[in-house]
């Protein structure tokens, strides 16, 4: 009887937990006032400089594999929409 019951108490515990750990909440609070944020919205966009363009490096063993093949076209395609440079390496199996 004894068992049954922590059992069903962990399995009540883990089950909490795993709930809490799904929330549609965002954990970080901005820290800017909502004023500033205003402020900044009604602000002309930056021009694009090479000290504020990001570029990413991506190495992948392969793309020869369907699957990474399309999570990388979706990477190419949001860093095509952000406007940031990229680029991607498939070593295709070789170490060097």
């Amino acid at each position: 009887m004894k068992r049954k019951f922590m059992a069903l108490l962990l399995s009540g515990v883990m089950a909490v937990m795993g709930l809490t750990g799904c929330t549609t909440k965002d954990p970080v609070a901005p820290t800017q006032p909502a004023a500033t944020e205003k402020q900044d919205a009604a602000a002309p966009a930056q021009t694009d400089t090479k000290d504020s363009q990001f570029r990413v490096g991506i190495t992948i063993q392969s793309l020869e594999n369907s699957y990474w093949a399309g999570v990388f076209g979706e990477v190419e395609k949001l860093m095509k929409d952000k406007g940031w440079g990229y680029t991607i390496l498939a070593c295709n199996d070789n170490s060097a």
